[in-house]
């Protein structure tokens, strides 16, 4: 056995009160990393106090004030001196240890400016090109992701390595029914609503769908505003079918698996994401899922969705109604969902993990 190391990890998303799944994911690769890993010892930064069931080898270390991550977090590592330190969701901090690991979730900056101001997008450009430099290994979710660093950044130094994101097993294995809702019957849609995801060309495909059809199904749009919503809002106001499009706002992390295995499918049409965490979440709660044909989304979903063209309104639409109405295709999609959902656990990405660790 080689000598015990000091691992310190940036870990103020534990303290997140309503967690989205940026937080969510850095939490699960936390508390299973520190679990899987009983050959090191790791010290969690926090901002305030959180209730955790820790190993003994895990301490959480709450150090307070402001600015926290480029001038706190960086005087609390220069005073423990750890071996390591593994940032899985932030910019490096203005100072850390030469051993430094970074995850970068995705790039839709470089593809979405404009879905950032000015200052944001500076800091989001500048956070990417200190960590290519400082950083010893660069995490990425997936193939797609390592892709668009080289593309953006051909000048990257540090060394890549693959770790994709899980989904929370214990959460999303539900037994029964629990009506969250109580709206009868509904199309579901996850995320963030903003430009990004598509949201506009997902309820005006709603419209043409409700209009051949004459369902009588229910579009959730669930999840916080983002840039663009006041045009998403706007899209919604002036639809023939207003009354039937609900947006009960954030959901809870409990309530969140029930509103999934309700619906009658889960529409995911994204322009771009990092991963597609939703995607894994309507597998496991045996969903059939349409989504986009692009970036990471594809690699996720392969043969367990339908894949659409995002900005084709008339694919989106007659892919619900093609779902709707083949019982055949939402057995063999669900089918082939359960399967693609077991080569992801948290567990494993904990493990790939720790390896990439143990290469320091």
């Amino acid at each position: 056995m080689g000598k015990r190391i000091k691992i310190a990890i940036d870990a103020s998303k534990l303290t997140a009160e309503k967690p989205t799944g940026l937080e969510n994911s850095v939490n699960q690769m936390i508390m299973n990393l520190v679990s899987v890993d009983h050959d090191n010892d790791y010290l969690l930064y926090t901002q305030k106090d959180v209730n955790l069931k820790l190993p003994q080898n895990a301490q959480l270390k709450i150090v307070r004030g402001r600015p926290w991550h480029n001038f706190i977090l960086p005087l609390a590592l220069l005073r423990d001196k750890p071996d390591i330190f593994l940032e899985l969701s932030n910019g490096l901090p203005s100072i850390s240890p030469k051993n430094s690991i970074i995850m970068l979730h995705d790039f839709a900056f470089e593809y979405f400016p404009d879905s950032y101001s000015r200052e944001e997008l500076k800091r989001q450009k500048k956070s990417v090109e200190k960590a290519i430099k400082k950083a010893k290994i660069v995490l990425l979710t997936s193939e797609s992701n390592r892709n668009d660093l080289y593309k953006f950044y051909p000048d990257v130094k540090a060394k890549t390595e693959i770790v994709p994101l899980a989904f929370d097993k214990e959460t999303f294995t539900v037994s029964g029914s629990k009506d969250i809702l109580k709206i009868g019957k509904y199309i579901l849609s996850v995320g963030r609503l903003e430009y990004r995801k598509n949201t506009i060309n997902l309820v005006k495909a709603f419209d043409i769908f409700k209009d051949k059809s004459k369902s009588d199904l229910k579009l959730v749009l669930t999840g916080k505003p983002g840039y663009g919503y006041e045009q998403i809002i706007e899209t919604v106001d002036s639809s023939k079918f207003k009354k039937d499009i609900i947006l009960p706002g954030y959901i809870k992390s409990e309530e969140l698996p029930y509103l999934y295995k309700n619906a009658e499918m889960l529409v995911y049409p994204s322009l771009y994401e990092g991963f597609g965490l939703p995607i894994l979440e309507a597998f496991a709660t045996g969903t059939p899922v349409i989504t986009s044909n692009v970036s990471t989304i594809k690699e996720v979903a392969g043969e367990g969705a339908i894949l659409v063209d995002p900005q084709d309104i008339e694919e989106i639409s007659e892919s619900m109604d093609n779902l709707i109405n083949n019982i055949s295709l939402r057995r063999k999609l669900v089918e082939k969902g359960e399967q693609i959902i077991k080569n992801y656990s948290w567990k494993e990405t904990a493990i790939k993990l720790r390896e990439t660790i143990s290469r320091l």
